[in-house]
């Protein structure tokens, strides 16, 4: 195992491997320290685990607190451009979006109940949202706000980030549009 400058990680001082609950490592406290100030938040590093057979597997080390936006509710006037709204991602990296009406209906795909609570009403990465180039804005596209003043009420856009741990890494917002 090594970390993305080529040098070797140290079991015991650097990872310690575990059988419960599952077969694996875990990077220690002392080395995710030694990666940068504890207040810097983003991305630190990735560590390369090399396999004796298939692809190596990167693992992005991030340090992250909760991602904000100045508000939880968005009113849109029409659908003809798309809405731009600024968010914090405080060192995390924006993974998916569910949008939900509110009695929990799907807003859209609702085929993807069959995939279980990780894909279950989430929308698609450029077509309904995006991300600006910075990363400092979220986009609602248009084509998403058409579809939500399509469905006639105000849809819940729960914005989820990596690691995918619930609420607890997430932003929502709730869209009506007129």
């Amino acid at each position: 195992m090594g970390f993305d400058l080529g040098v070797t990680l140290q079991k015991q001082g650097d990872y310690t491997v575990v059988n419960s609950p599952l077969p694996g490592f875990v990077l220690t406290s002392s080395y995710l320290n030694s990666l940068g100030a504890t207040s810097k938040l983003g991305e630190l590093g990735r560590v390369i685990v090399k396999l004796s057979a298939g692809a190596d597997l990167e693992i992005d080390v991030r340090r992250y607190t909760r991602p904000t936006t100045p508000s939880g509710t968005i009113n849109v006037s029409g659908t003809s451009g798309d809405y731009w709204f600024n968010h914090t991602a405080n060192g995390a990296k924006l993974a998916t979006v569910q949008a939900l009406g509110p009695n929990g209906e799907y807003l859209k795909d609702d085929w993807t109940q069959w995939l279980g609570p990780l894909q279950a009403g989430r929308i698609n990465w450029n077509g309904d949202y995006s991300l600006s180039d910075d990363q400092t804005q979220l986009i609602i596209r248009a084509s998403l706000l058409s579809t939500i003043k399509s469905f006639g009420k105000p849809v819940t856009l729960t914005w989820e980030y990596w690691p995918r741990t619930g609420a607890s890494n997430t932003v929502t917002t709730v869209v009506t549009v007129t």
